[in-house]
């Protein structure tokens, strides 16, 4: 059984790590969410807990996300309880 890595695991990686698995001009993004998720400016909680468009706006403060990415979801208004993701 395959699972996603923990956000530890995660922060130990390198860019260059996330670019062998083929993310490309992808990971220094994927790196600056991965800091400023240990950093703590992002609570999954907090995020479960705002309204939708807070919640859009507050991940839209990730390089490069942006808010066609974080509303590919926004049919699925139960979006937040299944990831906080964009």
């Amino acid at each position: 059984m395959y699972t996603f890595p923990s956000l530890d695991r995660l922060a130990n990686a390198s860019e260059e790590d996330f670019k062998e698995l083929k993310t490309g001009f992808r990971a220094p993004y994927i790196m600056d969410a991965i800091r400023r998720n240990m950093a703590g400016q992002f609570d999954k909680n907090e995020l479960k807990s705002m309204d939708y468009d807070s919640c859009i706006k507050e991940l839209m403060t990730i390089k490069r996300c942006w808010r066609e990415g974080c509303q590919l979801r926004k049919p699925f208004r139960t979006w937040k309880e299944r990831s906080i993701s964009c």
